[in-house]
This record gives C-alpha cells, structure tokens and sequence, in this order.
C-alpha cells in the first residue's frame, strides 16, 4: 500500500526533523568526543555524569513529545484557536514539569558517589553533572516551540536552530576545553559550560523565530485571546506523561546499564559510552521518522482518513527498515574504525569494537519500535506502548543483562545481550498493535452509517 505521494511527504517532513534531532543528539556526542580526546578517565566521568542526567532529561523530551499529536489532529480539523489553546497550556505545564525536574537532578547529585564506580571518576563526574543539570529549562522552551512548530508540519526551522546550537557548541568547547584568548582552561566542566550555553542560545533563538515570523502571526493573536482553563491541562498532561515515561524508561534501562558496566573498570564504561554513542545517531535519525509519522498519522486521524492513516504508517515503518538495514551494515564494516575516533586507547576500541556488532544487529529492531510508538502517538494511544517499554526494559532486558554479566560473568557483553532482547520483544509488540490498532478504528461518521445499514 505505497505509493511515491505518501513517501515524498513522509521524508519531507522526517528529513528536517531528523536533522534536528541529530542536533540535540549530537551536543551529547561532540561532548563525549571531546571527553574522549582528554583522556579515558574524562569520558568515564562524563558517561556517569549523563547516565544520572538522561533519564530525567528524556523523561522531559518526551512528555513534550506528548502535545505533538494534538497541535496534528486539531491542524487537520483545521481549528486554529484550538492550536493555540493547545500551545498556551502545553507551554505553562511543560515549564511546571521542568522547574520540578531541574529539582531532581540536583537531589540527584547527592546519589553520584554511592554509584560504586572507580574513586578518582566521582568528583568530576559531580562537577561536569551540576553543570550540565542547569541546561534543563533552556532544553524545555526550545523543546515546546519545536514540538508545536513540528505538529503544524513546519520541520525545518527547528533543524537550522539545532544545527546553529552544535555550531555554537563546539566552537565554545574548544575554547573553553583549551582556554583559548586568554581564558582559563576549563577541562572537562569546559564541556559542560559550552552545553549549558549553547542550549540557552538554541531556546532564545527558538522564541524569538515564534514571535517575530510572520507564519506565525495569527497563532500569537489566538493565543493572547485564549484563557487558562484546568481540563486542558488534564487532556495536555494526559497525552505527555506516558510518552515522557516511555522514553524515561529506555533511557533509565541504558543509563542503569552504564552505572553496572561501570563497576567492571574504566575501559569497559568507555567503551560501552563509545559504542551507545554511536547507535544513538542512527536511533535519532529514526525517531524523525517517527516524528514525522506523529504528524502524518495524527493529521489524517484528525481528517477522519482511515485509508491514509495506515498507509502513513505503513510508509514510515518501512522507510525506516530500508534505513536501519544500512546502518547495520555500517557498524558491522566499520566496527573498527569507528570508535578510533573517539580514543586511541587500545583496550578502548577493541571492547567498543565487538559492542558495534551488537549495535549492528538491533539497529532493525530498534527503528521499527520507534516508528510504531510514534505512529500509535499520532492515534493518540500513549499509555499501552508505555507499559510495553516498561516490560522491554525493566522486565526483561535489564533483568536477562544482570543476570548474565553478573552471575555468568560475561560482563559488558551480557548486559548488551539483555538490552537486545528488549529491544526486539518491544519492536514486535508495538509493530502488531499499530498494523491491529489502524485496521480497527472507527471514526464518529463510520459508526454511524454502519447504525444507519443495520
């Protein structure tokens, strides 16, 4: 059921938007390279410090992902008011949620020494996490304006702002790292500096695009007429919290995994950051597609478009199967001579070598569990999938991991190994409940004539 109209949409939208979220992946990435080119010990602080950070932080990105849908659906009812409605409420509890996870991450500093990592990685591993944890609420504005700007079908301003935010990164990295035009050099907290500033650069950039574009003039003028009302908030909060958990829970799953990894030696927390670091470039590739499905499949639940909507899905899951094939490939030539870039520590590459064979072999998995979740989130289902990523993660993956690094002793491989499995249940599960769940719905008109016939 493809044809070249839902593809050409499909990667018009998913291409800018993968971008972008290459841009918010890849300040993380050009921090642990740079880590990485100061010595072992540095990209083993920074890997604790983001194991803590990325749970609550994906946590927060995916509750924004959660009013996508809504801005998608009411855009193909064609309600203006109500966008703006969606957007005004969106913005409020996002920045509730942020200030009160901003609150937790710094509680979270106390639990960094009692992690049973090596001594001499806890003390800047602290430093880099308190630095990095002040990036939270500048992350939320440029978040809710992306999402909104998204859900209107509008892809690409969010990809020059994100790769603008990179630029400003690395710039400010190498500056900072090596104390460039007379100012102190900073290490690895130059690291974390040049984040936190290139993220508040990402979110003024963002707010001011809202308010001075004129595509956007009629949404300002409809969000200074609507007024805060509570069942908003209740239908906003509803649609967010399970998206946000599902994304906590993978991301909590890997960075757990990271805290276990790390109790078996500095060069295997490298490693394993290595080869995570890497998966997670073409994981957010994926997820644009999956945004892009978001849109797709939410607008045309909002048209009350049965056909369209599965096809939409369909095209999505497919594309991203063509995509994640390559990138198998990719890590499983080039297993090598990937994480050479990261480091020239021998023991490094070797054990990130053989972890990127079993990046190489959930890549398909992966994808296909991304698009699926997304194109359910279009339908509005978010709580199911959330439950799933639960019983992937922390029922079964986590579990099957522990048990075989720690009681048969296989160590880093053995938590890959769980991870994996995880993986792969929750791609089959999601996959067959959209392909079920878009064969079944049943819009408001469709129920009545068949009433009508019967």
């Amino acid at each position: 059921m493809l044809n070249k109209k839902h593809i050409k949409e499909t990667l018009v939208l998913a291409g800018p938007v993968a971008f972008s979220q290459l841009g918010h992946i890849s300040v993380g990435v050009v921090d642990t390279l740079m880590a990485g080119q100061i010595d072992k010990e540095a990209l083993a602080a920074a890997t604790i410090a983001l194991s803590v950070f990325f749970p609550l932080f994906m946590l927060y990105i995916g509750f924004s992902y959660g009013f996508t849908p809504l801005i998608s659906q009411a855009d193909g009812e064609g309600d203006e008011l109500k966008i703006a409605r969606i957007l005004k409420h969106a913005l409020v509890l996002n920045l509730v949620i942020g200030f009160f996870l901003t609150g937790l991450l710094y509680l979270c500093i106390y639990a960094i020494p009692f992690m049973h990592q090596p001594a001499h990685i806890v003390q800047p591993a602290t430093e880099f996490f308190a630095i990095i944890a002040l990036s939270m609420i500048p992350v939320i504005i440029f978040q809710v304006f992306k999402q909104f700007i998204e859900g209107l079908g509008n892809t690409k301003q969010a990809m020059v702002v994100s790769i603008l935010g990179n630029v400003v990164n690395i710039v400010l990295i190498v500056i900072l790292v090596y104390g460039w035009y007379g100012l102190p050099k900073l290490g690895l907290n130059g690291i974390a500096y040049a984040t936190l500033i290139a993220r508040i650069f990402m979110a003024v950039t963002m707010v001011l695009f809202f308010l001075f574009t004129k595509n956007y003039a009629h949404y300002r003028s409809a969000y200074k007429r609507t007024k805060l009302e509570w069942h908003y908030f209740v239908d906003v909060f509803n649609k967010s919290y399970p998206v946000g958990l599902q994304m906590s829970f993978e991301s909590g799953a890997f960075s757990l995994a990271a805290i276990f990894v790390g109790t078996f030696g500095t060069a295997q927390i490298s490693a394993h950051q290595i080869a995570l670091n890497l998966a997670s470039v073409t994981y957010m590739v994926a997820t644009g597609i999956a945004a892009a499905a978001t849109v797709r499949v939410g607008y045309e639940y909002g048209r009350k478009e049965k056909t369209e909507l599965q096809i939409a899905g369909r095209t999505a899951i497919i594309l991203v199967v063509a995509l994640m094939s390559t990138t198998a490939l990719m890590f499983t030539l080039l297993h090598q001579v990937l994480p050479s870039f990261y480091t020239e520590d021998i023991e490094v590459i070797g054990i990130a070598g053989s972890l990127l064979w079993m990046v190489a072999f959930f890549q398909l998995s992966d994808g296909i569990q991304v698009v699926s979740m997304g194109s359910l989130r279009g339908m509005g289902d978010v709580v199911v999938p959330s439950s799933v990523a639960f019983m992937a993660y922390w029922v079964l993956g986590l579990p099957l991991g522990a048990f075989l690094a720690f009681v048969l002793k296989w160590e880093v491989y053995g938590i890959w190994v769980g991870l994996t499995v995880g993986l792969v249940f929750a791609s089959i599960v999601l996959l067959v409940r959209f392909l079920k769940k878009s064969k079944r719905v049943v819009f408001e008109e469709d129920a009545k004539s068949v009433m009508l016939k019967a």
